[in-house]
């Protein structure tokens, strides 16, 4: 239970707190929940985990905004949701968002599936206590104005009988229209032919991460039905340095399928990862010493042959990578009927700040801007430059084109568009020509062309790098001096000079 705490001076609260992001009103913010699309009046929805108490994790209700953009927002000032009843009142954890009522009819009820708490602590280290962790429903009929939870909740009371979790959580439904026929048949025995499908994050205990499965009669949301577990890849494997560890237990975990304007497709699974191994050596100069050991990583799926028995995986890992290598954590998503788009915000933490810095300003974390998914397509590959074989990459799917190249498939990750707005008038200023091939003993100095006035406090940097035949490592730093300039230096620069 938090302590509320005092009001920060406007100062300390508004220094640093950034202006683009959609923020709690106060306090601590994590993960996003239930973002969606009402087509009844043209508003989005995002609801997110806030403390409205304190700003450490605890007492973890739900906030709630709407936009019309997904760039300018209506932030509630009070919680939508708050742990009051006996199956939820340690925590309204993460959920997602339908735009219909239980019986799939678009009347303007909205719902919310939402992990429902009633006891702490809970964690991957742990020992699991079955039914800590339940599925619950809200409702609201007044285009997300007020919420009422569902009579019946909690809708499931624990996870899937004889198994051994270290989790279970983060509800999230789609379509999935793309399911093979193992899973097609193992959906119709228990839910009918007119099925869509939920997944609950988590983990099996001593054995891999994953997410249960389940299917939905579309005419009755609240009947979730189990039909297995979707993946099974072990304790902490690592396919390779392009894919990342994939930890000991999931966190809302989403599954979309993308397809490309070849109508070609492959579903992905969007995951955060919690459990992962510390690098020993990073390869790249961060502030991760007091970061927890997550990250955001996705997977592209394919069939898993015919299932034989319950204990199967439904799927198998075909190629997996990094979804965003900083602070970035808890990707939920939503199609988007208005850009015909898979959107996925996250949660951007404040891990890098230390405790008294971030107890000072009076809030911490924020949700991210809109990015959109794609099925990335490039044609006519002959190699990497990275190794000799393409299939080396674990990140990647390459398949011959019968010309000598390959036509190679990644997950594509941009900024939604829709965000262009929030540049305004900016100008821009371009560097060009920088040489940023430096030895190990060298630094960005005076003289070197490195430096453009800008008088400003919102900034970014849109760089194309050119690289040589014996280049083993690209990327770049950027940092403030002690005058507030900005710099940026190549990727094993740590001394850094400027004016």
């Amino acid at each position: 239970m938090s302590t509320p705490q005092s009001k920060p001076p406007a100062s300390a609260f508004t220094r640093w707190r950034p202006q683009f992001h959609l923020l709690a009103p106060t306090n601590w913010l994590n993960d996003p929940c239930g973002p969606g699309y009402d087509s009844s009046t043209g508003k989005y929805h995002i609801a997110y985990q806030w403390n409205p108490k304190a700003n450490d994790w605890g007492d973890i209700c739900w906030g709630h905004a709407t936009s019309r953009d997904l760039v300018s927002w209506d932030i509630d000032q009070e919680p939508c949701l708050s742990p009051s009843a006996p199956y939820d009142n340690n925590g309204i954890f993460t959920g997602c968002f339908q735009p219909t009522n239980l019986e799939g009819q678009q009347d303007g009820t909205l719902t919310y599936f939402y992990t429902s708490v009633n006891s702490l602590p809970i964690h991957y280290t742990l020992p699991y206590n079955f039914g800590c962790e339940t599925l619950s429903i809200a409702l609201s009929r007044d285009a997300g104005r007020t919420w009422e939870r569902h009579p019946q909740n909690p809708i499931l009371s624990r996870p899937p009988l004889g198994l051994q979790v270290y989790g279970w959580r983060d509800p999230y439904i789609c379509h999935w229209l793309s399911a093979p026929e193992n899973v097609r048949r193992a959906a119709r025995e228990v839910a009918g032919d007119d099925v869509i499908y939920g997944f609950i994050s988590g983990g099996l205990a001593n054995h891999t991460p994953t997410v249960f499965v389940y299917a939905i009669n579309r005419r009755a949301l609240y009947q979730w039905n189990y039909i297995g577990t979707l993946l099974d890849v072990g304790l902490n494997a690592t396919p390779s340095r392009w894919s990342g560890d994939l930890g000991l237990n999931w966190e809302v975990a989403n599954l979309v399928t993308l397809t490309n304007n070849e109508g070609t497709s492959r579903d992905f699974l969007i995951m955060g990862v919690e459990g992962c191994i510390p690098d020993p050596k990073p390869n790249y100069p961060t502030a991760k010493d007091n970061r927890i050991q997550r990250s955001q990583l996705w997977t592209c799926i394919k069939p898993n042959g015919s299932q034989t028995s319950p204990a199967k995986a439904l799927m198998q890992p075909s190629f997996s990578g990094i979804f965003d290598a900083g602070l970035f954590y808890a990707a939920n998503s939503f199609f988007d009927p208005v850009s015909q788009r898979q959107v996925v915000f996250g949660w951007i933490t404040e891990e890098d700040l230390p405790d008294d810095a971030r107890n000072e300003q009076g809030w911490s974390g924020l949700v991210s801007l809109p990015r959109m998914l794609s099925l990335q397509t490039i044609h006519r590959v002959k190699r990497a430059r990275a190794t000799a074989q393409l299939h080396d990459i674990t990140s990647i799917e390459a398949i011959p084109d019968g010309k000598g190249s390959y036509t190679v498939y990644t997950l594509g990750v941009e900024v939604d568009g829709r965000a262009q707005k929030l540049r305004g008038g900016a100008r821009v200023a371009t560097l060009g020509g920088l040489d940023l091939t430096l030895g190990e003993d060298e630094v960005v100095g005076k003289g070197s062309g490195s430096f453009v006035p800008l008088i400003t406090t919102r900034w970014e940097v849109d760089a194309s790098i050119a690289v040589g035949k014996r280049c083993g490592q690209v990327g770049m730093v950027i940092l403030h001096d002690e005058s507030q300039c900005l710099i940026i230096g190549p990727l094993h620069s740590l001394s850094i000079l400027s004016d």
